[in-house]
């Protein structure tokens, strides 16, 4: 798979793990992201951040080594206190009318 949804590569992870087809490493297990077949032109001219990331974080160069990435959880958001219906708790904000009308 080239490019894919984050949900869907991270399965696909787990499911590698599962059959014993991933690395361990210090932060847990991981699969390797091959960009060799690519070349340098092609990764300077479509993936330059990815090489740089790799670089500074990993000390890889993608040119000439695999990448290891494993699933993480890649933003958090907050929001609004809510009960277990979906109903926000915080005081002063009133709810739509159509969450009006159903109480």
């Amino acid at each position: 798979m080239e490019l894919g949804p984050r949900d869907i590569l991270s399965r696909c992870h787990m499911q590698e793990h599962q059959k014993g087809r991933t690395f361990e490493g210090p932060y847990g297990h991981y699969v390797h992201l091959d960009l060799r077949h690519l070349g340098e032109k092609l990764i300077d001219k479509n993936l330059p951040f990815v090489r740089e990331l790799a670089k500074n974080y990993v000390g890889i160069d993608p040119v000439y080594e695999p990448i290891p990435v494993r699933p993480v959880v890649h933003y958090m958001m907050a929001g609004s206190r809510q009960t277990s219906t979906a109903r926000r708790r915080s005081k002063g904000c009133t709810p739509p009318a159509s969450a009006r009308a159903s109480r």
